[in-house]
C-alpha cells in the first residue's frame, strides 16, 4: 500500500511540474509575440535613435523576459526527462535559424 501512495505522490509532482512548464512556455510565447508586435509597429517609422530608443528598450525587455522564462521551462523539462534533450535542441536551433534569416531579410529591405 505504501508503494501505491508513493507512486501517486510522484505522479502528482510530475503533473505539477508539467503545469509549471506549460505555464512558463505560454507566458514566454506571449512575451515573444508582444516583442514582435512592438518591432513590427515601429518598423518603417523615423530613423532617429532618440525617437525609437524607448521602443527598442521595450522590445529588448519583453524578449529578455521571454527568453529567461523559456530557458527556465526547458531546464525544468530536461531535468524531469533528459531523453528529449536532442529534440528540444533541434527544434530551438531550427527556430533560431528561421528567425535570424527572416530578421536579416527584413533588415535588407530598404525604403
Amino acid at each position: 500500500m505504501a508503494a501505491v501512495e508513493s507512486n501517486w505522490i510522484v505522479n502528482l509532482k510530475s503533473n505539477k511540474s508539467t503545469i509549471v512548464v506549460g505555464t512558463l512556455l505560454v507566458i514566454a510565447i506571449i512575451m515573444f509575440i508582444v516583442a514582435f508586435t512592438y518591432m513590427s509597429t515601429f518598423a518603417g517609422h523615423k530613423d532617429d535613435w532618440n525617437e525609437i530608443k524607448k521602443q527598442v528598450s521595450q522590445t529588448f525587455t519583453y524578449t529578455g523576459i521571454g527568453t529567461f522564462l523559456l530557458l527556465l521551462a526547458l531546464c525544468i523539462f530536461v531535468i524531469q526527462d533528459p531523453t528529449y534533450t536532442m529534440i528540444i535542441t533541434l527544434i530551438l536551433s531550427t527556430i533560431a535559424l528561421g528567425l535570424s534569416f527572416s530578421s536579416l531579410a527584413l533588415a535588407v529591405i530598404t525604403r
